[in-house]
């Protein structure tokens, strides 16, 4: 069948064709009509080869402009390969440069990052031959993908479930009369004697444990959950008795469950430099409303200058920290007792004083809010003072409603943290150096140092919290997304 693109000229020669018929008697005519006949045959003839090789043209034209842009999407694709697998995704070299030849084509791919948008552009570009013999043709095309990074707490933030002694070259000192009701961790050795004994649920031992005169972990009657000890344990008194393990009864250490396995857990480390500055109201930011007694620092150096600040004096004071947008980030606040009454400490945020912190002497204080106080020296909690979440430092204290939490940073004198003589005290500390309790004090709450001494009819106890504040030093780790940008996708 006659293509579609040639029946005009068909019909055209019929009718050239009946002309000639008609005109053959004029044998002069008929040259001239022949001649013209040719001549539009020819034209139609040329006119068909033109059109025919334009679509052609067009057609190879269009396919390799449709291939051009397939590659620059595998060069764009590339890119986010790249950006995928790269070491440090907020590096801005992650994507540099680079071709790579796809079906014999040179494709062309690169990323460019904003930091302060955490976005990156990623580009594919392709250049090709152009089938009507014109200049190249050139595709582009990019995407854009965002960088969100987030910090989650780690395992090892178990470590605030714990009376917990980091030093493995020290035996945790648990003696004289002493009840410690809350799970015990030491990285070095266990020494309990005289008395005292360890109740709480677990203990976990690193080191070894020594017992003697009467003193133990757990009962006969009421023996601890769990028990799991590296090392070995004897009981005996003035250093009689034979190690062995795995430890047992034989050594006073009653358990359900006693293992030679504990956890692994670690101090996590603070920055006192960055709370230094950070902390509001503190040194740096100061009160933006009201007053602090000595205020935070007085030379403009973390070194621990200040002298002895108490926290509960006779007189009251109120010290709120604003930021920029006129809300509240931080207080510490005190009105003191009257009479039966025990006075507040109102407290929230992260605070920092550069020198010692104390309460004593028959203080009854009861603090509201959730804070950190940080401290340079050492802090003291003293002679029948009482520092709780609750009147009379009561079992109804719950520490998700309000937590105080001490981080006493000091490195100039071994005891960074005490709580004696008669002393009460609800909440948590993280110590830089010792904790010390002794002579009738009760704590109620995790202890974090490197060196544990509880003595003298000492009683320590726990109260479970379910979150972290912020500023308590911590273990996290920092995960990095990638997220491709809805409707970046772009190309030329």
């Amino acid at each position: 069948m006659p293509s579609p693109g040639f029946l005009p000229l068909q019909s055209l020669i019929r009718q050239l064709s009946a002309l000639a018929r008609r005109c053959r008697s004029e044998s002069g005519v008929t040259l001239i009509t022949a001649v013209m006949a040719l001549s539009i045959l020819s034209g139609a003839g040329a006119s068909v080869v033109y059109f025919s090789s334009a679509n052609t043209r067009s057609s190879a034209y269009a396919a390799d402009h449709q291939s051009a842009l397939d590659l620059a999407e595998a060069g764009m694709n590339f890119a986010r390969s790249t950006l995928w697998q790269a070491a440090d995704p907020s590096d801005p070299n992650s994507v540099p440069s680079a071709t790579q030849q796809v079906e014999g084509v040179d494709v062309t791919y690169y990323g460019t990052f904003d930091a302060e948008a955490q976005i990156w552009t990623l580009t594919g570009r392709v250049e090709v031959t152009n089938p009507t013999g014109a200049a190249p043709i050139i595709r582009t095309t990019s995407s854009k993908v965002r960088i969100t990074t987030g910090t989650q707490g780690s395992t090892n933030n178990a470590i605030w479930t714990y009376l917990y002694q980091d030093d493995p070259n020290f035996c945790a000192d648990i003696s004289n009369n002493v009840s410690i009701e809350i799970p015990v961790y030491t990285r070095g050795d266990l020494c309990v004697s005289n008395n005292a004994t360890v109740e709480s649920d677990t203990v976990q031992v690193l080191g070894n444990v020594e017992i003697s005169n009467n003193g133990s972990i757990g009962s006969v009657i009421t023996p601890i959950s769990t028990a799991e000890i590296a090392g070995q344990c004897k009981y005996g008194n003035g250093g009689s008795g034979q190690w062995h393990s795995p430890c047992s009864a034989i050594d006073r250490v009653y358990a359900n469950t006693i293992t030679t396995t504990p956890v692994s857990l670690t101090k996590p480390a603070v920055n006192m430099p960055a709370w230094y500055a950070a902390a509001a109201p503190g040194p740096d930011k100061p009160c933006t409303q009201g007053n602090f007694p000595g205020d935070f620092d007085d030379d403009g150096l973390m070194n621990g200058s200040l002298p002895q600040v108490d926290l509960a004096p006779s007189t009251p004071y109120d010290c709120k920290a604003y930021d920029s947008t006129g809300q509240l980030v931080g207080q510490i606040s005190w009105t003191p007792g009257q009479g039966a009454l025990p006075g507040t400490l109102t407290i929230s945020g992260v605070i920092f004083i550069d020198g010692p912190v104390k309460i004593n002497n028959n203080v009854n204080a009861v603090y509201q809010g959730k804070g950190v106080i940080y401290a340079t020296g050492q802090v003291l909690i003293s002679n029948n003072a009482k520092l709780c979440g609750t009147n009379g430092c009561t079992s109804a204290w719950n520490p998700n409603v309000d937590m105080l939490v001490f981080v006493a940073g000091t490195t100039a004198v071994d005891d960074g943290f005490v709580v004696r003589n008669n002393a009460r005290f609800q909440g948590a500390a993280y110590v830089e150096q010792d904790f010390r309790e002794w002579n009738n004090a009760t704590v109620t709450g995790p202890i974090i140092a490197r060196r544990i001494r509880v003595r003298n009819n000492a009683v320590h106890k726990f109260t479970p919290f379910s979150t972290l504040l912020p500023g308590m030093p911590a273990s996290s780790t920092t995960s990095t997304t990638l997220e491709n940008v809805d409707g970046s996708f772009t190309s030329s």
